[in-house]
């Protein structure tokens, strides 16, 4: 058998093929696909691309990146622990941010709750690192954007928020990242699973009978922080917490007069349970 020392070996660049897995295909695969072990052919782990908003398997299991392009039904070793992948779209981000598993089949977002990359390059064809098995956690997050608040008259506000499959809800939260400035009135937020719900969270004051209300003001389920109204956020009696398939949950933001100035962040977060 022949031997060979370490610096006979070549070092990987944008990859490592001596780490390739040979798997089954179960569908056709294309080269930097995010994929994941949903179950076994024969001696073989069979992989499908991976999806965010998919079956536990496809967003909870071992994740690699596909090196290079497979049809269905095919045995090859192309499942990579990590690879420099180009070609992705990241003009909106800066270097060193997160890449997240879409809810596209096999593919990356900038935004989302299970990481697997980093950003290495900004450009309309920029350059990531994908490693998904290295970053995938037993617990998540996510993120409802930055909310403006303001408006004249009274005004409600809807953030959209991608709970996975599989997970319980451990946290909620929700913070001024710009102060509230305004007419003498109240400002609330609520949760749930239905658009204008409150199944998770009940109706909860930011602001009480005010015309201002400081940044870093905010309400945190975990922590108990209050908001400028002495207000606490908590989970309503039987909330339905765990959900078996990928499901929106909706934050809401209701202000009841004018408002010149604000900007409210929410958050989730949630555990893997299967």
């Amino acid at each position: 058998m022949a031997k060979f020392k370490q610096e006979q070996i070549i070092p990987g660049v944008t990859k490592t093929r001596t780490n390739a897995v040979k798997v089954y295909c179960s569908e056709a695969i294309s080269a930097g696909d995010i994929i994941s072990v949903v179950g076994m052919q024969g001696d073989f782990m069979s992989v499908a691309k991976a999806d965010a908003n998919g079956a536990v398997t496809l967003n909870n299991s071992l994740l690699f990146v596909a090196d290079f392009a497979a049809a269905s039904g095919e045995y090859l070793p192309l499942a990579l622990p990590w690879k420099v992948v180009t070609g992705i779209n990241t003009a909106s981000a800066t270097i060193g941010d997160p890449l997240y598993l879409s809810d596209t089949a096999g593919s990356v977002s900038l935004t989302g709750s299970i990481k697997v990359g980093t950003v290495l390059t900004v450009a309309a064809s920029g350059t990531a690192i994908i490693a998904p098995g290295a970053m995938v956690s037993q617990s998540g997050a996510a993120k409802g954007g930055l909310i403006s608040l303001v408006g004249t008259g009274a005004q409600d506000y809807t953030a959209e928020l991608t709970q996975p499959a599989g997970t319980v809800l451990t946290d909620f939260g929700a913070v001024l990242t710009t102060a509230i400035a305004g007419s003498s009135g109240n400002v609330k937020v609520k949760l749930g699973t239905n658009d204008d719900g409150a199944e998770l969270v009940a109706l909860t004051d930011i602001m009480s009978s005010a015309t201002s209300a400081p940044i870093g003001t905010g309400v945190c389920i975990s922590n108990g922080a209050q908001s400028e109204g002495d207000a606490s956020a908590t989970w309503v009696a039987d909330s339905p917490l765990y959900t078996a398939a990928a499901r929106t949950i909706y934050f809401r933001t209701e202000c009841s007069a004018t408002i010149t100035a604000g900007v409210i962040a929410p958050w989730i977060n949630f555990e893997y349970v299967g």
